[in-house]
């Protein structure tokens, strides 16, 4: 009982969301459903009709017969046009709806995923579960095609059932008896179908990972460390575990279809001794036979067919609860609160305790500082100490586990979230790299200002952009990649990074984050940078998190991250008068500097 529950649930939910995807072509393509299953029977009938009437007719009874073939033979070619008909217009209608679907689903996916949680992206048994439904436009389509069968389906074995009752109701139940060794291998091979799928899918993915590697850039390590042949022998190895998974299966498969095969052909002569008998008995006419021949012929296909579908939607079962549980996942995050932060907040971390999801290990232990405002604050630390962590809390793309991240002393989760990442112009440590226009790249950060030539070019000079696009014909119309541009401008990771960091600077937010900004920059123009940097956190409060510790001595205060706490603070001076971390970082930075040049000064 509860399996038939669970079914009928997930045919309701199917049915919500391929009715909200497009609700006139979903009643169109309902209504068409309804005819084409009552119109296979229209020839049926008509034929049986015609065919007793040409024995009639070839009995000697000319002029009705003859009066009766022509308007049957008229009434029947009507019919096949209204079904060819038909036939377009649901073409047609299917081919709508499958666009309206597609619209639907993206746009319900981008709103999903753009307002979702970044913490479900790190929680592998969510993201598996995403990714377990490979494709949702197509598992959806498959769920709408597969649900419009069943109904039509439906409707033909109630037709068909009423006409066959008119012989004889017990033939039904033999029937259907008949066909349930097809039922049973049917439901056999597509579980087979999808447990190889599931268990060997790995094995495919890894063939295909294999293949790729003789494309794109990995080609010219395979030509320079003579790797094809290492290459091809895990290809091979992967190719004969799917190759004898795969050949076992078609193996069985054949053996069930064959077997299944042998009832349905026993099916097809129980009806025609039946028919036979009774023809013979003259109970019935040839007409009658070939009618009754069909009609049980399409209520055994029509049957099957019902069962067929069932199956497939059984199996897709699973992919249909993931998407569900992914489209009915409620953010935390992006809802926050209703309270408009101050323009310079005074930020305070307090005790936050904070790990990954999945994780095992605290990213951030009983972490505290704070940032007063107008006050710029460098922080360093060994790669995983938890600096881009902090920035991302900040944020809010995640909550503490314990803690609490206050401005003003309230709690960042009482503060509308969309107000709340106004208050930050950021240079992420992954910064985007899109193939737009210059203007639009700068521009994303404040969609508002977008045609605001004059503010864009002073965040390019700022970051210095205008350095490498002063010959540019469009300037900051030019497009960048060639993705969708042949004639578009393809820049280096250190012009990818200034751009990154003018979008950053045009938003002209109250705090300033610079997470690694120096990463793909020449000491010049990092020299540059840092101190145009400091200039624009006037008046402002800012975050430098740099690894290149002599950026970090022009900073107000620096704060040392270890084991995810904050475990020295204080000015460049004040640190290294300490002779602590700090000092033994910046010191270790230092003399490996002056070594090199040593090194290399001439005797």
């Amino acid at each position: 009982m509860l399996m038939f529950n669970n079914f009928f649930n997930e045919v309701r939910y199917g049915m919500k969301i391929i009715f909200s995807a497009s609700k006139k072509f979903f009643i169109l393509k309902l209504i068409l459903s309804f005819i084409s299953s009552l119109l296979p029977y229209l020839p049926l009938f008509l034929w049986r009709r015609l065919l007793n009437s040409l024995v009639v007719f070839t009995n000697g009874n000319t002029y009705d017969a003859m009066r009766t073939i022509v308007i049957l033979t008229g009434l029947y070619c009507a019919v096949l046009l209204i079904s060819k008909f038909v036939d377009s217009v649901e073409q047609i209608v299917t081919y709508k709806y499958n666009d309206e679907v597609n619209y639907y689903i993206d746009n319900l996916m981008i709103d999903k995923v753009s307002s979702i949680d970044l913490a479900f992206f790190d929680s592998s048994d969510l993201n598996d579960k995403l990714q377990n439904s490979r494709n949702i436009l197509f598992a959806i389509q498959g769920m709408a095609r597969i649900i419009f069968n069943i109904i039509q389906y439906t409707v033909k074995l109630i037709i068909s059932s009423c006409l066959i009752s008119t012989l004889g109701l017990w033939l039904i139940p033999v029937v259907i008896i008949s066909c349930l060794p097809y039922i049973i291998g049917d439901k056999k091979i597509k579980d087979a179908n999808y447990h190889f799928e599931k268990e060997y899918s790995k094995a495919y993915r890894k063939m295909e990972y294999y293949t790729s590697l003789f494309f794109g850039n990995t080609g010219q390590e395979v030509k320079l460390y003579n790797l094809k042949g290492y290459f091809i022998q895990k290809y091979e190895s992967q190719w004969m575990i799917w190759h004898k998974a795969m050949s076992s299966k078609n193996i069985k498969q054949c053996i069930i279809s064959g077997i299944s095969s042998v009832f349905l052909v026993l099916n097809e002569l129980i009806v025609y001794a039946i028919l036979l008998t009774r023809l013979r008995a003259k109970t019935i006419a040839v007409g009658d036979v070939v009618y009754y021949i069909s009609i049980m012929t399409q209520f055994r296909t029509d049957f099957t067919n019902l069962c067929s579908n069932i199956n497939s939607f059984e199996m897709r079962r699973n992919e249909i609860k993931d998407i569900r549980s992914f489209i009915e996942l409620e953010p935390l995050l992006e809802k926050g609160g209703t309270l408009v932060p101050k323009n310079k907040p005074r930020i305070e971390f307090k005790n936050v305790y904070f790990k990954y999801p999945d994780a095992d290990n605290y990213v951030l232990q009983d972490c505290s500082f704070i940032i007063e405002p107008n006050e710029i604050v460098g922080l360093i630390g060994l790669n995983g100490a938890g600096k881009s962590t902090i920035v991302k809390l900040l944020l809010r793309f995640y909550d503490p586990i314990k803690g609490q991240i206050l401005l003003d002393g309230i709690d960042n989760r009482e503060y509308d979230i969309v107000k709340l990442r106004a208050l930050f112009g950021v240079l992420l440590q992954d910064y985007v790299q899109y193939s737009f226009t210059l203007r639009e790249n700068v521009a994303l950060s404040e969609l508002t200002r977008m045609n605001n030539d004059e503010d864009i070019l002073k965040a390019c000079e700022q970051s210095n952009v205008t350095d490498f696009i002063a010959d540019w014909e469009k300037g900051i119309d030019e497009d960048l990649t060639r993705q969708f541009n042949g004639e578009g401008k393809e820049l280096s990771g250190g012009q990818w990074q200034r751009v990154s960091l003018a979008r950053a600077f045009f938003r002209n937010a109250p705090v300033i984050i610079l997470d690694e900004p120096s990463a793909a920059l020449d000491p010049i123009a990092e020299d540059a940078i840092f101190d145009k940097f400091v200039k624009l956190s006037v008046n402002k409060s800012a975050i430098l998190i740099s690894h290149r510790l002599s950026s970090i001595v022009l900073v107000d205060r620096i704060m040392v991250l270890e084991n995810g706490k904050i475990i020295e603070q204080g000015s460049h001076s004040e640190l290294l008068k300490k002779n602590g971390k700090y000092s033994y970082l910046f010191n270790l930075q230092a003399s490996k500097y002056l070594n090199t040049v040593q090194k290399k000064q001439p005797c």
